[in-house]
């Protein structure tokens, strides 16, 4: 099974209209990912919801089951030529704090720096998730993605010890972003491999953090 978001109208790209047993097609042309040759998907509700924010970041979005054959993924996402959208399920509610949660989690996968394993742990035990304690954690030199990842999970635990509204946006955005410089690190590894470790370790940021 595979999952996909559209807005409030059940749309994407604004024209794009999806609905029970609805089935688009993408434009003729070799498949490339974050382009119209392609229509995107998901392989877990949970990655939709958490990977949101740096993808089309849609508003209050709604979230369907459907199905199509991969051709292109990215670790994150995948793509195909045609998408068939069966029925409409309930959004899963992630809070701010597993949304840090899980982007630490991807972020130990690929980052080795002992002074941010330290962090890491003291937050992910709640022994330790003080303003100073995070900005030891992220101050370093950004030479490799596993680095950028690092510091994008410090980010986002940062936001989400402020009760802005917007500072929770922040932190959502950031979390995200920390997986995406997990995946761009572990381009090494096949695709599917990582996909199959990001949606463990969102689940376990889910149940960890609940």
């Amino acid at each position: 099974m595979k999952y996909k978001l559209t807005d409030q109208n059940d749309c994407t790209q604004g024209t794009c209209q999806w609905g029970e047993n609805v089935t688009n097609t993408a434009k003729k042309g070799g498949p490339k990912l974050c382009t119209d040759t392609v229509i995107h998907y998901y392989d877990h509700p949970l990655l939709a919801v958490l990977l949101n924010p740096i993808h089309t970041n849609i508003k209050e979005p709604h979230l369907w089951e459907g199905k199509g054959r991969g051709i292109v993924h990215d670790g994150l996402k995948g793509g195909s030529k045609s998408f068939t959208t069966t029925k409409r399920i309930p959004l899963p509610t992630v809070t701010t704090n597993q949304r840090v949660r899980f982007g630490i989690l991807i972020t130990l996968e690929v980052y080795h720096d002992e002074r941010f394993r330290v962090w890491a742990a003291g937050w992910l035990t709640g022994t330790d998730r003080s303003k100073s304690a995070t900005d030891a954690a992220t101050d370093a030199t950004y030479s490799t993605y596993a680095a950028y990842a690092a510091y994008a999970a410090g980010v986002a635990a940062y936001a989400a010890g402020a009760a802005a509204p917007a500072d929770a946006s922040r932190a959502a955005y950031a979390a995200a972003r920390a997986a995406a410089y997990a995946a761009a690190d572990a381009s090494r590894a096949a695709s599917a491999k990582f996909n199959r470790r990001l949606i463990a370790l969102a689940k376990r940021a889910i149940k960890e953090e609940a």
